[in-house]
């Protein structure tokens, strides 16, 4: 198996380190080596940076680009907006000399050599693509059991780097674990994450909310997300609902968390507490604690 650089981007070292342990893990289980040179930076941010000012976004992603280059290996995104910009940067300044030679001078020393060759993987596709359904499965030594509603996130299925067949890369991968993806007609949603830097109570109500009572008719157990930014918004989304008197509460796990579980990792060492949601709670009735 190959050796990847990995990228976890902002929210997850500042709020689910669990993730990032979860992907080193599963990675580990499957013969691949996740490298995490320091020094990375915000990707930056895929929606606002690029209207607010290009070239410095440009350069930002340039920045950890050129770092992920000179390892020699592909960079693998775990979050699906790092993802997207990285992907984008990547493209943009493989086919413009003349924006690579701009923001070559932006990056200083670290632009003397950048070639913007580095190539920019998901996470999903690498699982799916590289490694592949079986050899996921031969690694999962626990079922967990449980219906989860996914949310494959708009930056994995649409935009720029988007890919119209990861939702089944998802219920392929996922159906290893023992967890069933149950339907809910409202997948492709955003979950409204955009929509409230610049209005809270419609990126609630008229996304978050939505796709919350369609769950809740699935008679799901828990929520399934690709993206920590989206699993960020279905928290603390759910946390503002239940003050205004709505029962929609799921506990909410990333795809890679519920893999590494499944594939031996100890629920109470995983840092799952610092979810905002009953999330260690729930993998303790279906696993139990300790290696298995």
């Amino acid at each position: 198996m190959s050796d990847y650089v990995l990228f976890v981007g902002c929210v997850i070292p500042m709020k689910y380190p669990s993730i990032e342990a979860a992907a080193i893990n599963v990675f580990s289980k499957l013969g691949s080596r996740l490298e995490t040179p320091p020094g990375f930076t915000c990707c930056p941010e895929p929606v606002m940076s690029r209207l607010i000012e290009e070239d410095f976004a440009l350069a930002v992603s340039a920045r950890n680009l050129a770092m992920a280059e000179a390892t020699g290996k592909d960079l693998i995104a775990v979050c699906s907006g790092c993802y997207e910009t990285l992907h984008a940067a990547a493209e943009r300044l493989a086919r413009d000399p003349e924006a690579l030679d701009r923001v070559k001078g932006m990056i200083g020393p670290l632009g003397k050599g950048f070639k913007a060759n580095v190539k920019v993987r998901y996470y999903l596709d690498v699982l799916f693509e590289d490694i592949g359904v079986p050899a996921i499965a031969s690694k999962v030594t626990r079922k967990i059991g449980l219906r989860v509603a996914s949310h494959p996130g708009c930056h994995a299925i649409g935009g720029e780097a988007g890919g119209t067949t990861r939702p089944d890369m998802l219920r392929a991968i996922v159906g290893t674990t023992g967890a069933e993806l149950v339907d809910y007609g409202l997948e492709r949603l955003c979950c409204g994450w955009p929509m409230m830097q610049v209005d809270q109570e419609a990126g609630i109500n008229e996304r978050l909310f939505v796709k919350l009572e369609a769950m809740k008719k699935a008679e799901v157990d828990a929520v399934l997300t690709t993206c920590p930014t989206c699993l960020m918004q279905f928290e603390n989304g759910m946390a503002i609902l239940k003050r205004s008197g709505h029962d929609l509460q799921f506990p909410v796990f990333h795809v890679l968390e519920i893999l590494s579980m499944c594939m031996g990792a100890d629920p109470t060492a995983m840092g799952l507490e610092l979810h905002r949601t009953k999330v260690k709670e729930m993998a303790m009735a279906k696993l139990g604690g300790g290696v298995k």
